[in-house]
């Protein structure tokens, strides 16, 4: 075998190898991962207006997005925005219901 199969070999390899990875999951980069305290400042930058204490709270029932390295939290940029806008969309349907229902009632105390 010479140098050039090697090469040609190892490079098929590598090819085999990377079709196999999974490519549907969100690829972090290092400047996305955050602490808790970056990621409480980053969530009020968009208008998600929490204490850290609620954040841990959160982050224990396990309805914020987080990963634990050892003891300490990390969040990922991307899916605190995802969950921000994803609590927003829930928010304003209970909203809306909320709005629907008072009207209802509203309407029906008018009927009498």
């Amino acid at each position: 075998m010479t140098i050039g199969d090697a090469r040609q070999f190892i490079g098929a390899l590598i090819s085999e190898k990377l079709k196999t990875i999974n490519t549907s999951a969100p690829i972090t980069t290092p400047s996305d991962i955050m602490n808790a305290d970056n990621a409480l400042a980053y969530l009020h930058e968009l208008g998600y207006f929490i204490s850290k204490n609620s954040l841990y709270n959160l982050t224990h029932l396990g309805k914020v997005p987080c990963q634990r390295i050892g003891k300490r939290l990390s969040f990922s940029r991307q899916a605190l925005a995802t969950w921000v806008a994803d609590n927003a969309i829930q928010k304003k349907a209970a909203a809306d219901a909320a709005t629907a229902s008072l009207a209802l009632a509203q309407s029906a105390r008018r009927k009498k």
